[in-house]
């Protein structure tokens, strides 16, 4: 606006100069027609070559003053083409930059807009980072306490051991003059011992075998496919305190708690009832000392009297190490 108010300021301008240029080029030529149109009426006659000499000057004058006012009127004129000029290149920067202000301010409004999404993405991310930091926090501490329960699983399961065997065998006997006998025999076992906590331990043994024979764990593959027979093989509890480690108390029905073998006890056979021992350990001459009860209840006979047996034993141990006592039966 201010380029085409100076445009338009100089064009007032130079039209006004020229009308003044003309109006004084005009004024002489009609003063000097009315002298001529005077003098011709007054003194035509007596018109001199003084006279004609003084108007061929100022002519000539005119002339020179005409031909300077046209050198300034082309001056203006480049003046005025150059300021044109000027206006149109000012005009064309002007619209040039108002584009590149339009450029810039799309440009700006996209950016902006991108800014928003980004933003609005970052917030997203953020929330996403959040959810998934209180995941990880929640698996994390998930899996501290699916730990803890492992390791309280592994501790408790660490403080049993397990044991048992399966076993297919065939037996044949042959003798003469008697028929020749075949057959399958199969034997299951399951047993768990462990320490109960600080003071107690325990354990039970499931087996097969015939409920009449307590010295056998097998069973005959025969009479039509029939369920064999499992039973309580052995089930005890020993109380051996931490703070009385010479006590040990245990009942039930347990391992040999003497020294045995094969010719005077069945290894599958498993005594019933009580067994007391007090055990003491010594640094002098005699390493140990022991005493051991043993109370076995065979038969328990509801019309009479009952069946068991009392045993007391006094095993004292030297520095050649006889008499120590026998260790702990396990399954």
């Amino acid at each position: 606006m201010q380029a085409r108010s100076r445009w338009f300021t100089s064009a007032v301008l130079l039209l006004g100069l020229t009308a003044g240029l003309f109006a004084q080029t005009s004024t002489p030529s009609s003063s000097t027609a009315t002298a001529r149109k005077k003098k011709p009426a007054s003194t035509s006659a007596a018109t001199t070559q003084q006279q004609v000499d003084q108007l061929q000057q100022l002519v000539q004058a005119q002339q020179r003053q005409l031909a300077l006012q046209n050198q300034k009127v082309d001056q203006l004129t480049s003046q005025l083409q150059k300021l044109l000029d000027a206006t149109q290149q000012a005009n064309t920067a002007a619209q040039k930059a108002q584009s590149n202000v339009d450029q810039a301010a799309s440009a700006a409004t996209q950016a902006q807009q991108s800014a928003a999404a980004a933003q609005k993405v970052a917030d997203q991310a953020s929330a996403n980072a959040t959810d998934l930091k209180t995941a990880v926090t929640a698996v994390a501490n998930k899996t501290q306490d699916q730990d803890k329960q492992l390791s309280a699983l592994e501790a408790l399961v660490g403080r049993f051991r397990f044991s048992g065997d399966v076993r297919v065998r065939g037996e044949d006997y042959f003798q003469q003059g008697v028929p020749d006998r075949n057959r399958a025999r199969i034997r299951v076992r399951f047993g768990v011992d462990g320490q109960l906590n600080e003071d107690f331990i325990g354990g039970f043994a499931l087996a097969t075998g015939s409920m009449g024979d307590p010295s056998s764990t097998n069973e005959t593959l025969t009479n039509v496919f029939d369920r064999k027979t499992i039973a309580l093989d052995r089930g005890y509890v020993t109380y051996n305190p931490v703070a009385h480690s010479w006590l040990s108390l245990t009942g039930g029905k347990f391992a040999y708690p003497w020294q045995r073998t094969s010719a005077t006890f069945d290894p599958d056979l498993n005594p019933e009832g009580f067994n007391e021992k007090f055990s003491f350990d010594f640094s002098g001459p005699v390493q140990n000392f022991t005493v051991q009860g043993i109370e076995l209840r065979y038969n328990e006979s509801a019309a009479g009297q009952d069946s068991y047996a009392l045993v007391r034993k006094h095993p004292a141990g030297l520095n050649s190490g006889l008499g120590q006592p026998p260790p702990r039966s396990s399954a």
